[in-house]
């Protein structure tokens, strides 16, 4: 019982974890997309 419910906790954090990441790297791709001309000049 005690493994499972270990098993679930880290299945459950890592699958934050990856949404997050997921999130900061559309929330990056949009910033460079958004400030590229400025960059580009």
């Amino acid at each position: 019982m005690s493994i499972i419910s270990v098993v679930n906790l880290f299945t459950n954090y890592s699958l934050k974890v990856k949404y997050f990441l997921d999130v900061e790297k559309r929330k990056g791709r949009n910033s460079n997309h958004r400030f590229y001309p400025f960059y580009a000049k």
